[in-house]
């Protein structure tokens, strides 16, 4: 497993490498989820022009879902309206260890 995070005297430390290959990687995620969003546009507007809802080749399976509307549940409104109702069907869920990070300007 690559470290890294180096503890020197007790503090932990990010090498200078470290943190360039952090900055970078983020960075090119967040480019990569931009060109796949407009991707995703096109193909949407496409798709809806030419009233395609479905393609696939040997390589790629493409569907088009159009725009509708769902009924959804507002759980804050019940938990203020509600509390004790709401109390009796809320249960825990665990959530996995992750870590944040945030970029800050160049």
């Amino acid at each position: 497993m690559t470290e890294y995070i180096n503890v020197i005297d007790g503090q932990p430390i990010l090498t200078a490498k470290s943190t360039s290959y952090i900055i970078d990687t983020f960075k090119n995620k967040t480019r990569t989820a931009e060109k796949l969003d407009e991707l995703k546009k096109a193909l949407v507007e496409e798709m809806a022009n030419k009233n395609i809802y479905h393609l696939q080749n040997d390589k790629i399976s493409i569907a088009f879902v159009p725009a509708s509307s769902r009924e959804v549940f507002d759980v804050s409104g019940f938990r203020a309206s509600s509390p004790d109702v709401y109390d009796q069907y809320v249960r825990l869920a665990h959530i996995k260890p992750q870590v944040r990070v945030t970029l800050r300007g160049e």
